[in-house]
């Protein structure tokens, strides 16, 4: 194809997204099957599912910190932070998504992925 412009300016970068995968769990072989859109996506469920795991862990820290006395030694004992201001970043009150966002967002990702589809074909 001429004037397609190159998927990675050098094969560092592919390398890197390569190793990425297979950090997470993905085979070498899978990689190679899927594509971006589906590598992408597979990375953010990774990170939510990474990110879960930090919150069971921040949340027995927590307790556990609290269950152990720091915070009977704390004066006054409202000085103990709240899980959530101990752990910014980690916990959200709420999403700032609404369903129409989601819902746009979703469509958007259908009409790529079709187009994609087309393309192959």
């Amino acid at each position: 194809m001429r004037g397609a412009k190159p998927l990675f300016e050098n094969m560092n970068e592919a390398s890197k997204l390569l190793a990425n995968a297979l950090v997470c769990g993905l085979s070498y072989d899978d990689f190679y099957k899927m594509t971006f859109i589906e590598i992408d996506n597979y990375f953010s469920v990774y990170e939510e599912m990474k990110k879960d795991e930090l919150k069971v862990k921040a949340k027995f820290d927590y307790n556990h910190a609290y269950l152990t006395g720091i915070a009977h030694y704390l004066k006054p004992p409202s000085a103990f932070p709240s899980l959530k201001k101990a752990y910014k970043g980690l916990f959200f009150e709420e999403s700032d998504e609404t369903w129409e966002t989601v819902k746009l967002k979703f469509a958007a990702y259908c009409k790529a992925y079709n187009e994609q589809g087309r393309r192959k074909n």
